[in-house]
């Protein structure tokens, strides 16, 4: 029996698996098939039908989304593990990347298309992370392999995760100083109670020192990478870059918290503390108003008022309270030096952020 029929038997015989279904298979498949259906396949053909049946992008979809092994008889006996989950990821996009075309209807450029593909890996890459159990350092060095492109969107996915780690902490540490649950602090920073809660816990288990690692206090027990060696590998694969300001290159938090207390004052409102500030800023100016009035306590019609007097606050005092983040000039000048160029974005008038 040659490969072709021998697939389409095995698709007859395992519907719930290979047919209608496909999911990952148990290790040692092979094997078993073999000593189950001896009188059926030829050993060579059997084995090059399971290998053109794993290599198909159906399979590879199975095995990207993270679906547990299964026995023949349809039974889930383990999971997938992270390394072949990722590799699996990457053979996926590899194939999209190659024929970046968009589907009937949409109007998308191959290089829009691209660019689409590059996006959805990397936010699948963290998917994977987060499902994987492991720290961004080990993940980050196991998943590492000789394809560039690959690395480059490891290197971003986990760049989003160091960010988001941070914002988890912060809104932990707000959440911490409050004697509210979390129902009640989720809706008074305008979250959805799934999302509040989803972030407490990963900064929760952030918090817990991995084996034999001493974290310091506040810190979240893994390694992370530096964040100069992390954006090389990405810098060799664009040549241009657009760098957001507020909380990327400049710590402005003191600028928010100054024009903002400036504000309350003025309509004879409670003052707010800086890390309630830092958990509610990154959503633009017209947000961060109706949040912090929220907190305070302070009824709708306060809001038009308060932003009027918010930006004329932040005006008089732009970037006194700011500070550029440690090494931010070195990791500019080093784009610079590999010839990246690069252009800053901000959400804030010009005459706001000038």
């Amino acid at each position: 029996m040659k490969a072709a029929p021998a697939l389409q038997r095995l698709q007859q015989l395992y519907p719930r698996i290979m047919g209608d279904t496909v999911v990952p298979l148990k290790r040692g498949v092979y094997e078993e098939l073999l000593a189950t259906h001896s009188a059926d396949f030829d050993p060579d053909a059997l084995k090059e039908a399971l290998r053109q049946h794993t290599r198909s992008t159906r399979y590879l979809q199975a095995m990207a989304a993270g679906l547990g092994r299964h026995d023949l008889s349809g039974q889930t006996i383990e999971p997938v593990s992270p390394e072949h989950r990722y590799q699996s990821m990457g053979e996926l996009y590899r194939r999209r990347l190659s024929r970046p075309q968009a589907r009937p209807g949409d109007r998308r450029s191959p290089e829009q298309m691209r660019d689409h593909f590059l996006g959805q890996w990397q936010r699948r890459v963290l998917e994977a992370f987060d499902a994987s159990g492991m720290d961004r350092a080990s993940y980050s060095a196991q998943m590492r392999g000789r394809d560039e492109r690959a690395n480059a969107v490891l290197d971003a996915a986990m760049a989003d995760a160091a960010t988001r780690a941070a914002r988890d902490e912060a809104l932990l540490r707000a959440f911490e100083s409050t004697a509210q649950d979390e129902a009640s602090f989720a809706s008074d920073y305008g979250l959805p109670l799934a999302q509040a809660q989803a972030s407490l816990q990963r900064a929760r288990i952030a918090r817990v020192p991995a084996p034999g690692v001493q974290a310091e206090p506040g810190q979240a027990a893994e390694d992370v990478p530096d964040a100069l060696t992390t954006a090389e590998p990405v810098a060799r694969q664009i040549r241009g870059a657009i760098i957001d300001l507020d909380g990327t290159m400049v710590d402005t938090l003191g600028d928010f918290v100054v024009a903002l207390n400036a504000a309350l004052q003025e309509l004879s409102l409670p003052a707010i503390e800086a890390e309630q500030v830092r958990v509610r800023v990154g959503k633009g100016s017209e947000n961060l108003i109706r949040s912090v009035l929220a907190h305070v306590g302070a009824p709708p019609e306060t809001y038009e008022p308060a932003l009027a007097s918010y930006q004329r606050h932040y005006l008089q005092i732009n970037g006194q309270h700011s500070e550029v983040y440690p090494e931010v000039v070195t990791g500019l000048r080093r784009l610079q030096g590999m010839g990246v160029r690069m252009a800053c974005l901000s959400s804030w008038a010009v005459r706001m952020g000038s």
